[in-house]
Order: structure tokens, then sequence, then C-alpha cells
């Protein structure tokens, strides 16, 4: 039988590994024939095949745990970005992104200069635009909270049957109220 050079998670700074990897999990094996030298002291393990197979029986099932729980993590984030991705498409259908930014900043003037009238009027934008991202915060915990992939992958959303109408607003319409 050959001998072989282990190295494991333990030893691999964390930079270099997965997030959460079980530390006795093999990060690298180098087969050395019936050399037993190996290539760093302290860094790797020198076994047999056979002691190998037996330590790698020891360590699936950790390994297999720790697979599964990110094959679910990676689901969710998927599922996440599609949610964010159906958020975004929404709220441009009724106000793209700079002009929501050119709302708020001129509602945010509005309150400095006290033009209480501009800010009511702009304030019903900004109060959907609040009640869309409290709907899509719900659901994105409603993801975060599936156990399984495919419970995750069943999550569906339905915005606009989800919140209040659209108001209907200009930046040309906020700026011709004075007051």
């Amino acid at each position: 039988m050959a001998n072989l050079a282990v190295k494991l998670f333990a030893n691999v700074s964390v930079g270099e590994k997965p997030a959460g990897i079980p530390d006795s999990y093999p990060a690298e094996i180098i087969e050395l024939g019936e050399s037993t030298t190996l290539p760093e002291e302290g860094v790797w393990q020198l076994m047999t095949e056979q002691e190998y197979s037996d330590y790698m029986s020891e360590v699936q099932a950790e390994y297999d745990a720790w697979v599964a729980a990110n094959e679910l993590t990676a689901a969710k984030a998927t599922r996440a970005a599609l949610l964010q991705d159906a958020v975004n498409t929404f709220l441009d259908s009724y106000y793209p992104f700079l002009v929501r930014v050119q709302m708020m900043n001129i509602f945010t003037l509005a309150m400095f200069d006290s033009k209480t009238n501009r800010a009511a009027y702009l304030r019903t934008g900004i109060d959907w635009f609040l009640s869309v991202t409290v709907y899509a915060l719900n659901r994105a915990a409603f993801i975060n909270s599936r156990t399984t992939i495919e419970d995750v992958n069943a999550v569906t959303w339905d915005i606009g049957g989800n919140v209040s109408a659209a108001p209907s607003l200009t930046v040309g319409a906020a700026l011709t109220i004075s007051d």
C-alpha cells in the first residue's frame, strides 16, 4: 500500500478554505508511494491508503452535513436574489431608481425647509416604497426560515397583490409645490 500525505482543513488558513468546512476534512492529499517524507512537518499527516479510508469513514458524515447545509444556504441566497430582482423590477416599473432617489432628496430638502405640503405630497410615494420594502423583507425572512431546498424554491411572491396601489407622483409636480 502507498503512503499518503494528508493536509486537513484545520491546517489551512481561513481565507483559503470554504466557510464552515469541518477542520477534520482533508484539504489536500499527495501520494507518496513508499516514501514517508512529508511536504511540511506539523501541517501534513502521514497515512496509509487503508488508514486514510478508515479516517474518511469517520469524518464523512460531518462533511456530508456541511455540504447539505451549504447547499441550503446557496439555495436561499439564490432565491433571495431573485426576490430582490423582482422587487427592483416592480419598483422600476412605477418609478425608476433615479426618480426614487430624486423624490427622496426633494422630500429631505422639503422637510429641512419646512415645505410641509411638498413633503406631504412626496411622503405618499415614500410610504409606498417602504411598503414594498417591508413586503420584500417579510418574504426574504420566510425564505430564510425554510429548512429544505425544495421549500426554499417553492417560495413565491406577488408584490403587486400585497401592497397598495402606487401613487401617481412626479418630480416636476413636487417641485411646483412651493410650501
